[in-house]
């Protein structure tokens, strides 16, 4: 199933990441509660480990999704995603 996500919100780039010049990536693991916003966030995976963590968290944090529906019920869905940090993007 295709997720909707109807509220985006970019990460802001972590200040000494950006002077320094540093790129990497968070995976993240969440939950869309019925009413399409997001809880349970966890850090799956991240490289380096602690640097884009907390960024990439609050802006997920922010996301809104149309509501998954089962039977003509909301329903919670658990999703993954992958943010990348790119100082060239």
């Amino acid at each position: 199933d295709r997720l909707d996500r109807i509220v985006n919100r970019d990460p802001v780039y972590p200040t000494q990441a950006l002077r320094n010049g540093t790129r990497g990536w968070v995976e993240l693991e969440f939950t869309i509660a019925p009413n399409g916003t997001v809880r349970d966030i966890q850090v799956i995976a991240a490289e380096p480990r602690g640097v884009f963590d907390s960024a990439a968290s609050e802006a997920v944090a922010a996301w809104r999704f149309r509501p998954r529906v089962v039977n003509g019920h909301a329903v919670a869905q658990r999703s993954t995603v992958t943010m990348r940090f790119d100082v060239d993007s």
